[in-house]
């Protein structure tokens, strides 16, 4: 993917176009809201098959996806900085961090996870999960900090696709330590 005009780039446009509009159709047609989330849960997978990165909100953004000062109390590398975080390898976080939403937002008790071998663990005294956001964001101003990418521009969303609690009840090796919207 040299350049945006470059016939490779048009050929994975189309793509994904397509891509958008069997999702979309699948969502329209479907009747159980888990048929739709498990449409929505293999297109993730294939933007971050394609080279994407994913980045989660449960704001709706017009334009760009904004640096945001980070709120991380784990001692990463990579915590507390203004940046736009997103991740390329697992669609568990990003959706995560699109539906996670404080029960009363007066309260500043964050929900957390953490991720070990694989195993996502999330928790949190104030935390319920709401519809969210994905941003799929091309990787190029982004840079790697073992696999969660950090970008200090604004990212403009290749795509935007809306995910639900439902989605929560398809992740494998995941473990909720709090309460989990019934599906």
């Amino acid at each position: 993917l040299e350049s945006k005009g470059s016939r490779e780039f048009e050929s994975h446009l189309l793509r994904i176009e397509i891509l958008l509009k069997i999702c979309y159709s699948c969502t329209r047609t479907a009747t159980r809201k888990g048929v739709r989330m498990l449409e929505t849960l293999r297109l993730l997978e294939h933007f971050l098959t394609e080279g994407f990165c994913l980045h989660g909100s449960p704001v709706k953004i017009r334009d760009h996806v904004e640096p945001r000062l980070a709120n991380d109390v784990s001692g990463r590398p990579s915590g507390c900085q203004l940046a736009v975080y997103a991740d390329n390898q697992d669609i568990r976080i990003p959706c995560l961090m699109a539906m996670r939403t404080p029960i009363d937002p007066s309260k500043r008790e964050p929900g957390g996870h953490s991720l070990r071998n694989g195993i996502l663990t999330v928790t949190g005294n104030n935390t319920t999960f709401r519809p969210g956001y994905v941003y799929v964001l091309p990787t190029d101003t982004f840079q790697d900090f073992g696999g969660e990418f950090i970008s200090y521009k604004p990212v403009a969303a290749h795509a935007v696709v809306l995910v639900t609690p439902t989605i929560l009840a398809m992740f494998k090796k995941t473990h909720f330590q709090i309460p989990v919207p019934a599906t």
